[in-house]
């Protein structure tokens, strides 16, 4: 035998635990000879110390997190190449572990709210920046370094305490590669008489640097910070970067630099809040997918969002921004007002665009090449055209409104509404190539006006609209070409709908605002006041 999987399928009690460490002990001592072990759910809260004995053993696997400490003797194991603890709840490891000369992949503890890289768990994620790590991530022992042939290690926390690795041990493993996360929770100078570790991992293709929420709060600390950001630059070979809670004043010349050539995804959250400019990333050659979320000391955008270079006729070294970028998301910036400084050619393979929580935001540049877009929660963007997007998804709030009643969508295919208020009227005329409309999540919803003059239209999709009356739908639209879920008004009198007598047009909008009016009376009544028709939003 030279595999072994031991899991244990039910809870087991105090009593059986003994029991289960017992066989466990004894199977170890007589199986000295297996070369991969996978300890699943054992329910015991530590290991046997026969465990020790099995010195063949190349690769050891731990998913329990009743294991809150690894004992001594495994770093006894001396041909062990694999050592995964990611799902136990260890957070020191042990003080010889650099005994371990053939570890080759040494993954330790991460809590399950870390997001790892999208080849991992997805990093470019619309709402990554709720991330907060805890305290508990687990602290490296001196003597790291001794682990040349390590090519894996998931993360570094860096750390004030002399018992624990200095980060400058990271300078001995040259073969380190793939992702890992390095954690910062003190501004104390504790690298800097070595030289930089990352800039020569040139099989590190991943990096998350992840500052803690405190500690950073004077001027010098985050004048620290920003030396440490500095000193962690990464091999230019990188194709992947995440920053969060960065509490510089700025960030620093690498980030951005045209010269890392293979970084396609990058992630700034809850960063720098006292700066109010985005690093020049326009300049990445090769970034395809960009999330910038909760940089609430960004008030404007310009042009050295795209470029360092500045703009000129006469200059022929003016260079397309974002030649690459296909994927764009700004999340939660609270004091966002205007973005301008893009030019003609810039954005050449954008195709999808999200504007989240960016309440403030007014000034927003046309965009030449976007086919999908997304807002949520924005203000009233002054873009008067969309000349390429054939999907969009948009939250319909008071904010919204005055964009969307002068906005033209002359190439709109397919269009998702999830409406904040009581009636959306929808045009032909601003809507000329509609042809799927899909409603959703719209409690507050009673009417869409509009409906029946959609005649492009050839899908409509109701859900979760519980409020919304019936409204006379497009000639063209067949009863199998709609599709309702979960409301009932409409529903109930769309089924009906062959009962009721034709009326003319103008007679049709007369009975629409008798019944707005006397829903709204209604409504009145109950909360005891008087409301007028209001939160009305049109696309006429």
């Amino acid at each position: 035998m030279r595999t072994l999987f031991i899991r244990v399928l039910d809870d087991v009690s105090i009593t059986s635990q003994d029991t289960t460490f017992g066989v466990l002990d004894d199977l170890f001592q007589k199986l000295k000879y297996i070369r991969a072990l996978h300890l699943s759910q054992i329910c015991i809260t530590r290991l046997p110390d026969s465990l020790g004995n099995i010195k063949l053993l190349r690769y050891l696997s731990i998913k329990d997190h009743e294991i809150q400490s690894l004992p001594e003797f495994v770093c006894s194991l001396y041909n062990l190449q694999t050592l995964d603890l990611t799902d136990t709840n260890i957070s020191v490891l042990p003080s010889q572990i650099g005994n371990l000369i053939n570890l080759r992949h040494l993954l330790v503890p991460l809590p399950r709210s870390v997001l790892l890289p999208r080849q991992f768990r997805n990093l470019i994620n619309p709402h990554p920046h709720y991330l907060s790590l805890p305290s508990q991530l687990a602290f490296l022992p001196p003597g790291i370094g001794k682990l040349t042939n390590l090519q894996t290690l998931t993360h570094f926390n860096v750390s004030d305490e002399k018992e624990h690795c200095d980060i400058g041990e990271l300078n001995s493993l040259m073969k380190l590669g793939g992702h890992i996360l390095i954690y910062l929770s003190t501004h104390e100078d504790r690298f800097s008489n070595s030289k930089p570790p990352l800039k020569t991992k040139k099989f590190l293709d991943s990096l998350d640097l992840h500052w803690g929420k405190d500690g950073f709060d004077s001027l010098t600390d985050r004048n620290q910070a920003e030396w440490q950001l500095k000193y962690l630059e990464p091999h230019v070979n990188l194709k992947t970067l995440k920053i969060t809670h960065y509490p510089g004043v700025r960030f620093v010349g690498w980030v951005g630099a045209s010269s890392f050539t293979k970084l396609t995804h990058l992630v700034l959250q809850n960063c720098c809040y006292k700066c109010n400019k985005l690093p020049p990333l326009g300049q990445l050659p090769s970034l395809e997918e960009l999330v910038i979320s909760s940089m609430n000391g960004i008030r404007h955008v310009g042009r050295e969002f795209c470029s360092m270079l500045m703009a000129s006729p006469s200059s022929s070294q003016n260079k397309i921004a974002f030649p690459s970028l296909k994927r764009l998301v700004f999340d939660s910036m609270e004091n966002w007002e205007s973005w301008d400084g893009v030019e003609i050619g810039d954005f050449p393979v954008l195709h999808f665009i999200e504007i989240s929580k960016c309440s403030k935001l007014i000034k927003f540049p046309l965009m030449y090449y976007v086919k999908e877009m997304r807002i949520r929660g924005c203000g009233a963007l002054d873009v008067p055209i969309l000349h390429s997007v054939t999907n969009l998804h948009i939250d319909v709030r008071t904010q919204e409104r005055e964009w969307m009643s002068k906005c033209h969508f002359p190439t709109l295919r397919h269009l998702t509404l999830n409406s904040k208020v009581q009636i959306v009227h929808l045009s032909q005329k601003r809507l000329p190539s509609l042809k799927i409309l899909k409603i959703g999540s719209s409690i507050e919803l009673w009417v869409v006006m509009g409906l029946k003059n959609l005649t492009s239209l050839n899908s409509l999709i109701i859900e979760d609209c519980p409020n919304l009356k019936f409204k006379k739908l497009p000639a063209t639209l067949q009863q199998q070409q709609v599709k309702l879920d979960r409301c009932p008004l409409f529903e109930k009198e769309f089924k009906e709908q062959q009962h009721m007598p034709i009326l003319g047009e103008e007679e049709e909008e007369e009975e629409e605002l008798k019944l707005l009016e006397l829903r709204l009376g209604n409504y009145g009544e109950e909360k005891g006041e008087g409301i007028k028709a209001s939160g009305v939003t049109t696309l006429e």
